[in-house]
């Protein structure tokens, strides 16, 4: 997809919650990285998209995959995020077309973390810091990360996606409604 340089381009990171229906995988990277979610894409305005918006990301089923967007905020969580360089983001993407999911990558570097990791392979998190780094962005919080030792709940954490327990959230409600 061709596109003029834009300066500041909006994005956003869209965050996957785990359901009760939702397989092992899903299930186990929620438990693993404690957290409501098991995987993260970014979705981007597209004109030449049915819906309008693209999604990007890795899938452990198809490797990396770029497919119509439609925003549902009962299956994902979304956080805009400034990039500074369209192109290179499009471009970098377009380069890992036909890449395969990284098991290995995430085994290596999240569960055993040796930073053993394969740059022809991505996980989606992985993916999704690496493109904003690539792009450029002027979100300090994530200058200084290492893509491949982030998960989809630490990305979320780092770009300030408050999640909590729902026992921790009916304390804190409880606690401002005493206060009113």
């Amino acid at each position: 997809m061709k596109s003029k340089n834009r300066k500041e381009t909006r994005v956003w990171l869209a965050f996957y919650k785990v359901k009760p229906e939702d397989g092992i995988a899903d299930k186990a990277i929620k438990l693993w990285t404690r957290g409501p979610y098991s995987h993260v894409e970014i979705v981007v305005k597209d004109k030449n998209s049915p819906t309008g918006f693209t999604q990007r990301s890795f899938r452990l089923e198809t490797g990396y995959r770029e497919i119509p967007h439609t925003f549902d905020k009962d299956t994902w969580d979304y956080r805009m995020i400034k990039i500074n360089d369209y192109d290179r983001y499009i471009k970098f993407s377009e380069s890992l077309k036909g890449a395969k999911y990284d098991m290995l990558g995430i085994i290596f570097s999240q569960i055993v973390p040796l930073g053993i990791e394969d740059r022809k392979r991505w996980f989606c998190s992985e993916y999704c810091t690496h493109a904003i780094l690539v792009a450029g962005t002027s979100d300090k919080r994530l200058w200084y990360v290492k893509p491949e030792r982030v998960h989809p709940n630490k990305l979320a954490k780092l770009v300030n996606i408050n999640f909590t327990k729902k026992k921790t959230f009916k304390k804190k409600l409880n606690k401002e409604v005493v206060k009113a």
